[in-house]
């Protein structure tokens, strides 16, 4: 004897864990389809962005200090609305020596812009910055061990 109401009662919960199945699925290739557009746009949009502005450079020129091994490529000066900033890029700075760099003001202060370590025969690119404003700035130096001047631009 053949119960029909349980072949009908297992045929509801075959279909209804089918249905489950379907709709997990269909739910998992949503949210993987949300992701990988994410991702798409996120790079194209960053592809495609315009560069931006960069700010107006003021080139100077540096004096490399007595018995210095210095080669400046190119040095800028940035005039921010907080400060002003020395764009170097440079070569020969002694491996492993700590230099600093600071901006003389016209009342005769020295304000740092910050430190670099040197790299030697390798290409160095450095952007220090500081506090005091272009308008106010007369010179800058960066020293080496014993506070002896590397290079120098009066401004």
């Amino acid at each position: 004897m053949v119960d029909h109401d349980a072949d009908e009662l297992g045929r509801r919960r075959a279909a209804a864990v089918a249905r489950r199945r379907r709709s997990r699925l269909r739910l998992l290739g949503a949210a993987a389809a949300v992701v990988v557009a994410l991702g798409v746009g996120g790079a194209v949009g960053r592809a495609t962005a315009p560069e931006p502005p960069q700010p107006p450079l003021e080139a100077i020129s540096m004096e490399v200090g007595a018995d210095q091994e210095v080669s400046v490529e190119s040095a800028d000066l940035v005039a921010h609305t907080w400060g002003v900033e020395l764009r170097i890029v440079a070569v020969g700075f002694a491996e492993g020596e700590t230099f600093q760099a600071a901006f003389r003001t016209d009342d005769g202060r020295l304000v740092p812009a910050g430190e670099f370590i040197g790299v030697g025969s390798s290409p160095m690119t450095c952007f220090l910055q500081s506090a005091a404003l272009r308008g106010d700035v007369t010179q800058v130096v960066v020293t080496g061990a014993g506070g002896r001047t590397v290079l120098s631009s009066d401004l």
